[in-house]
């Protein structure tokens, strides 16, 4: 062990802490979850446009201000969505557990 304490864990030997800052890790980039959440993203938004989706009404919840969450489902995969406040209002009621809909919207991340 060093003076400053540095110990490289993974061989044993003294490390030098200056070193070991400055130094960039070699090998593949990696990312954090913020640069996969924007990359994925934007690919997907720019790739998609709105589209009609069908499925069935999982969960559906109605916030105070009107927006409304809920998820499609079909046999295989589910997607979350909402439907904002505006449009919402619209709706002659809401939608029943397990109810087939076909919905228009964006995708988004």
């Amino acid at each position: 062990m060093s003076e400053d304490g540095g110990v490289d864990s993974f061989g044993g030997d003294e490390a030098n802490t200056a070193e070991v800052i400055s130094d960039p890790p070699v090998g593949p980039k990696v990312w954090s979850i913020t640069q996969v959440n924007r990359a994925v993203k934007e690919m997907l938004e720019s790739s998609i446009d709105a589209l009609w989706i069908g499925g069935e009404v999982g969960q559906w919840t109605r916030s105070r201000p009107g927006h409304c969450y809920f998820t499609l489902k079909d046999e295989q995969a589910e997607l979350r969505a909402v439907m904002f406040a505006r449009d919402a209002s619209l709706l002659p009621t809401d939608p029943e557990q397990g109810m087939r809909v076909r919905c228009f919207g964006d995708l988004t991340l």
